[in-house]
């Protein structure tokens, strides 16, 4: 599988860690996934017409262009969902992020933070 795809899915509007999961497993690859039509996404359990009308799958490829040259400029590790160093006992949460960042250190990062960080200000 190309990193780039991987971290591509990440980035696809309304297609969180566990859609990602079932689209993977239905299609086999990210990449598979990304050359999926409508037709077949539509099979998909979870994936409704909604959905795929929102998808944007070209602007995730291009966003995921960037963060592939910021991690490689960086020595930043990726880690996805199917790689044998994803940790276990993350890959047993049915919500666990799909890809994991590592630094040269062995630190772990999410892809995005379980909770929407407030806003400047939110509560004064």
């Amino acid at each position: 599988m190309s990193l780039h795809h991987k971290i591509a899915l990440t980035f696809v509007k309304n297609i969180g860690p566990t859609l990602a999961k079932v689209l993977l497993a239905y299609f086999g690859s990210a990449e598979e996934v990304f050359k999926a039509t409508p037709a077949k996404l539509i099979k998909v359990p979870g994936i409704g017409e909604k959905t795929i009308s929102q998808l944007d799958f070209d602007a995730a490829l291009k966003k995921a262009e960037k963060e592939l040259v910021f991690v490689e400029k960086q020595g930043i590790e990726v880690i996805f969902y199917t790689d044998s160093r994803y940790p276990k006992r993350l890959k047993n949460c049915g919500d666990s992020p799909v890809l994991l960042y590592a630094n040269s250190r062995g630190a772990w990062a999410w892809v995005r933070p379980a909770l929407p960080q407030p806003e400047p200000g939110y509560g004064r």
